[in-house]
C-alpha cells in the first residue's frame, strides 16, 4: 500500500527543536540526564562528576522549551555555560576564570558518570549517550527516520486516565484491537486488552516495547502486546517510530515499534487523583502514589496506580439505544432474526412468518402465526459497548552506581485487571421436532429465537495479569566504547469465563421432550419454560492461557574512526529469548504447552556524510545510517532484514529524510505446530467482492489450524518525507511522510462471524 500522510504536528508531538519538559528539581547531573532522555540530544559534560554544580539541586522545569532556553534557565545561578556544538550535541562547561587571573587551578581529572553515560573520552569526543527508539547507538537518531515523542505532560494535559486513550489522536495509530467488542478484532481479544497498530496492518504488527524491551504476548492467540496493562502514573515518554525496524528490533516490526519509557529519578512524594465521566455512562476513577528517592550513588522509584470504569451500556447512546437499525442516522439495517417473541423459518433458514406477542406458548397453532412479518432481535438493548473494569497496577525502578565506571538498574511491574462485558449472544435457529410438548404446529418447525429471558445475558468476564522485569548492568569499556547486558522476564496470564451459555446437548434433548414439564417452549412471549430445564440447559465455560518471555541481550556501541562528515559510530548485538504458552480450555478437552527459542546478532552504523565544518552552511547536515539484523527461529527458520536511511538537512527548519528496509513477522509459534492445534476444513459464508449473491458473500471451504511448513509474514517498507518548522511561528511544523509497504504471505484467521453479521443465523 502507499499513502501520502501530511499533517500539522500538535502540540502532543514535539516540533523539531522544541521539547515537552517535566524535570523534578534534583542535582543537576540528574537534571542533565533526564534533559538528554526527554530530548533525546547529546549533552556533552565538561566537569568531573565532583564537580560543586554537579550536586547543586536545581529545576524543577515543566513546559515547552527549546534546548537551549531548557539549559538558560536551568544553569542560570552557577558557574557553568553550554554551547552548541552541531544539531544533536551540545556542551557544558565552566565559564571562563577572570582575565585577572594568570594561573588557573588544573580541573580534577573527570570520572564516568554511569548514572548519565558519559564515557571518559577526550573532551571533544565527549557524549551523554542516551538510548533513543530507532537506533542501537546511544546519542543517535537514525538518519531518515521520523522519531515521535508524547511526553508525561502531553499525556496528562489530554484528559485521559489510559495511555490506549491518550495514544487514539495520535495519526499513525489506526485504532486497532481495543476492548470494546467488534469483530473480527473480538476473536482476538477476549480479554479486552487494548493494542497500538501503526498503519493499520492488523494485529501484531507493532512491536510494543517497555524501556527497550519485549513484553509477554497476550490475547486469544498471542498476536498483541496489552497496554493498557501499563500505568500513566508510571511513564516518562513515549516513543513512536512509525517504519519498518525488523532490522533493529526483529519480529513484528512491520508498521513500526513503540516505546514506553518508564520513569526513573524522582524525589518526594507524588498524589494524583482523577474522575470522569461520559455522559453519565463509563465513569472513571483513578488513584495513583508515587515515592522516590535520589542520592549521589543512585534512586529508587516505587508506585502504585487504581483504575475503575463503569460499562458503557448501547442503551445510553441515542445511536444505538433503539435497536440496530442504524437507516434514521444515515446508516444500514443491522437487525437480525433471533428475538423473543420468535420467528418461523423456512427451510433455506429465510422467515416466513412472526410468533405473535402476548401468549405463553402452550397453544400456539398454525393460523395464529402472522405470515410476512419478522420479529427483530433487539440487541443493543443488552450489549455493553465497553466493558466494566477495574485494575490494579503496581512498579518500581532502581538503579545504583557500582564503581565510577559501572551501573546496575531494575525495574518491574505489575497488573492486574477484572472485566466485565455484557454481550448479544443469546440468539439460536433452533428445529423443533413435532414431539416437542408445546408444538401445536403439527409438523417440525424451525425458529429464531432469543434465550436471554430464559438465560440472562450472556457474560464474558475475566482477569488478566501481566508481570514485567528486568535488570542489567552498564558500563564504560575502553577506547570510549560502552557495553549494556539485560535480562528480562514477562508474563502475561488470561482466564476468561463465558456464563449464561446454553448446553448444545442438553438443548437438542429438550427440545425433542414431550414432557410439559421438561420439554423446552420457544412458542411464547417471554419465558414460558421450566426453571428446572433452564437451569439444566444453562451453561458456562472457562479457559486460560499464560504467555511468557524470558531474555538476554547485550549491545555494545561506540566510536569507529573520523571520516569526512565528522564521528563514524557503530553497535554490535545479541539477542536470545524463549517465548512458551500453556493453555487449557476444559470444555474442549484442551491442554497445551509448547514454546520456542529465538536467537538473533545484529549491527547498526552512524555515518555523518556531511558536517558542519565543512558544509557550506554550519546549519547544513547530511547522514547516513546502516542497520542488519540475523534472527533464528526454532519452528520456522530464520531471516535476515537490511535497512538503510538517509537525512539532509540544508536549512535548520528544513529537513529532507527517506528509509528502505525489510520486515517480518513470524507466525505465533503454537500456529507452527501441528501437534499443538489439528487442522480442520469446513464450509463458510465470507465477504466476496465477487459475489454475484445479493449479501456479497461466498460460500468457500477453508481449511484452518496449524501448519508444520508455515512461514513469516514478510513486507518491504519505504518511506520518505519532509520535514518544515515554520519560521517566527513557536510550536508549528509540518511533517508531510510518505510511506510504501508492499505485505506478503500474511496470516489471517477467516471468521465464522461473518454468516452471523450479515445473514442472522449460524
Amino acid at each position: 500500500m502507499a499513502i501520502l500522510s501530511g499533517v500539522l504536528a500538535p502540540l502532543a508531538v514535539q516540533a523539531a527543536d522544541e521539547y515537552s519538559l517535566r524535570i523534578e528539581r534534583q542535582p543537576l547531573a540528574r537534571v542533565l540526564r533526564e534533559l538528554s532522555e526527554q530530548t533525546g540530544l547529546q549533552i556533552v559534560a565538561m566537569f568531573a562528576t565532583d564537580h560543586g554544580e554537579a550536586s547543586k539541586p536545581v529545576g524543577p522545569l515543566r513546559g515547552e522549551f527549546t534546548a537551549e532556553a531548557a539549559l538558560q534557565k536551568l544553569l542560570a545561578d552557577s558557574d557553568l555555560t553550554f554551547a552548541r556544538v552541531n544539531s544533536n550535541t551540545i556542551s557544558i562547561t565552566s565559564k571562563p576564570a577572570p582575565a585577572k587571573r594568570a594561573v588557573q587551578a588544573p580541573m580534577p581529572a573527570k570520572k564516568f558518570s554511569p548514572l548519565s553515560y558519559v564515557a571518559s573520552a577526550p573532551a571533544h569526543d565527549d557524549v551523554e549517550n542516551v538510548l533513543v527508539t530507532g537506533s542501537h547507538i546511544r546519542g543517535a537518531r537514525a538518519a531518515g527516520s521520523k522519531l515521535l515523542m508524547i511526553g508525561r505532560d502531553a499525556i496528562e494535559s489530554s484528559g485521559q486516565g489510559r495511555l490506549p486513550d491518550a495514544l487514539t489522536t495520535l495519526s499513525q495509530n489506526f485504532h486497532g484491537v481495543s476492548e470494546a467488542y467488534t469483530q473480527p478484532t473480538g476473536v482476538y481479544n477476549f480479554n479486552r486488552g487494548a493494542e497500538i497498530q501503526l498503519r493499520g496492518l492488523g494485529p501484531g504488527t507493532t512491536l510494543t516495547l517497555v524501556n527497550g524491551q519485549r513484553q509477554a504476548s497476550g490475547g486469544q492467540r498471542g498476536s498483541m502486546v496489552d497496554i493498557s496493562s501499563i500505568a500513566t502514573s508510571a511513564i516518562e515518554r513515549v516513543e513512536i517510530l512509525p517504519e519498518g525496524a525488523s532490522a533493529l528490533y526483529g519480529s513484528d516490526a512491520i508498521g513500526g515499534v513503540i516505546n514506553v519509557i518508564l520513569r526513573k529519578d524522582f524525589d518526594g512524594l507524588e498524589t494524583s487523583v482523577r474522575g470522569a465521566t461520559a455522559g453519565g455512562e463509563a465513569d472513571e476513577t483513578q488513584f495513583a502514589q508515587l515515592w522516590g528517592k535520589t542520592w549521589s550513588r543512585g534512586n529508587v522509584l516505587i508506585g502504585y496506580q487504581y483504575n475503575e470504569r463503569d460499562p458503557l451500556r448501547a442503551s445510553a447512546r441515542s445511536y444505538s439505544a433503539a435497536n440496530d437499525d442504524l437507516r434514521a442516522f444515515g446508516g444500514s439495517d443491522y437487525r437480525v432474526l433471533g428475538s423473543n417473541p420468535g420467528t418461523i423459518l423456512n427451510a433455506q433458514l429465510q422467515p416466513i412468518a412472526a410468533i405473535p406477542a402476548g401468549q405463553d406458548g402452550t397453544n400456539l397453532t398454525a393460523a395464529q402465526l402472522i405470515p410476512g412479518v419478522v420479529n427483530y432481535a433487539d440487541l443493543s438493548s443488552r450489549y455493553w459497548v465497553l466493558p466494566e473494569q477495574k485494575q490494579h497496577t503496581a512498579f518500581m525502578h532502581g538503579s545504583f552506581a557500582l564503581t565510577d565506571n559501572w551501573e546496575a538498574f531494575a525495574d518491574s511491574r505489575y497488573s492486574s485487571r477484572e472485566f466485565e462485558l455484557h454481550l448479544a449472544n443469546s440468539r439460536r435457529n433452533v428445529t423443533v421436532p413435532a414431539s416437542n410438548a408445546f408444538n401445536r404446529i403439527g409438523s417440525t418447525v424451525r425458529v429464531a429465537y432469543d434465550f436471554a429471558d430464559d438465560l440472562g445475558v450472556y457474560t464474558l468476564s475475566g482477569r488478566t495479569e501481566t508481570v514485567a522485569s528486568a535488570a542489567g548492568v552498564a558500563g564504560a569499556l575502553s577506547n570510549d566504547w560502552q557495553i549494556k547486558l539485560t535480562g528480562g522476564y514477562a508474563k502475561e496470564r488470561n482466564a476468561s469465563r463465558i456464563a449464561n451459555g446454553i448446553n448444545g446437548t442438553a438443548l437438542t434433548q429438550f427440545l425433542a421432550s414431550s414432557n410439559p414439564a421438561v420439554a423446552l417452549n420457544v412458542f411464547g412471549d417471554g419465558s414460558n419454560t421450566n426453571p428446572a430445564t433452564l437451569a439444566a440447559l444453562r451453561s458456562s465455560s472457562f479457559e486460560q492461557s499464560e504467555w511468557t518471555t524470558t531474555s538476554a541481550n547485550v549491545i555494545v556501541d561506540g566510536p569507529l574512526f573520523k571520516g569526512p562528515g565528522g564521528l563514524v559510530r557503530g553497535a554490535l548485538g545479541a539477542d536470545f529469548r524463549r517465548e512458551h504458552l500453556t493453555h487449557v480450555n476444559p470444555a474442549f478437552n484442551v491442554a497445551r504447552n509448547v514454546g520456542r527459542d529465538v536467537s538473533a546478532v545484529f549491527t547498526e552504523f552512524a555515518v555523518p556524510l556531511l558536517g558542519p565544518r565543512n558544509a557550506r552552511s554550519s546549519e547544513s547536515q547530511l547522514e547516513l545510517s546502516l542497520a542488519g539484523r540475523y534472527e533464528d527461529y526454532q519452528d520456522v527458520g530464520s531471516t535476515f532484514d537490511p535497512k538503510f536511511g538517509l537525512g539532509w538537512r540544508p536549512l535548520q527548519a528544513l529537513k529532507f529524510r527517506g528509509t528502505w528496509g525489510t520486515s517480518f513477522r513470524a507466525p505465533p509459534f503454537h500456529l507452527a505446530d501441528s501437534q499443538f492445534q489439528t487442522s480442520f476444513a469446513q464450509v463458510r459464508s465470507v465477504v466476496d467482492p465477487m459475489s454475484q449473491a445479493t449479501n456479497g458473500m461466498s460460500q468457500v471451504l477453508v481449511l484452518s489450524g496449524a501448519r508444520d511448513d508455515i512461514k513469516e509474514e514478510t513486507a518491504e517498507v519505504w518511506t520518505a518525507g519532509v520535514d518544515f518548522a515554520v519560521p517566527l511561528v513557536d510550536n508549528l511544523s509540518i511533517a508531510l511522510t510518505y510511506f510504501d509497504i508492499v505485505y506478503d504471505d500474511k496470516i489471517q484467521y477467516p471468521g465464522a462471524h461473518t454468516t452471523y453479521l450479515t445473514q442472522g443465523v449460524q
